[in-house]
């Protein structure tokens, strides 16, 4: 389920959808694809509670993250304020 507004307008807040997060196993993602993982500090232990870590872990589960792939290794991204409004440049 989309949690926030940073998808909008291509999903919308509360919108639910099935995500394919095994295939990046195999493939590296490929530009303007829309992609699912786990929130990058999922698997950081702060707690030395081995217990609430394992909790954390795999009972309250890691936070989804979905994101537009703008950039790939190689691309130069460029971000600027155009008229007021954000604008983002790849190569």
């Amino acid at each position: 389920q989309v949690p926030t507004g940073s998808m909008e307008t291509t999903m919308l807040v509360g919108e639910r959808f099935f995500a394919d997060k095994l295939s990046y196993v195999f493939r590296d993602p490929r530009r303007s694809e829309v992609i699912a993982f786990n929130e990058p500090t999922a698997f950081f232990n702060y707690s030395t509670n081995k217990l609430h870590n394992l909790f954390q872990n795999y009972v309250w589960g890691p936070s989804n993250w979905t994101k537009r792939v703008i950039g790939v290794p190689g691309d130069t991204v460029q971000g600027k304020i155009e008229d007021g409004k954000p604008v983002i440049y790849v190569n």
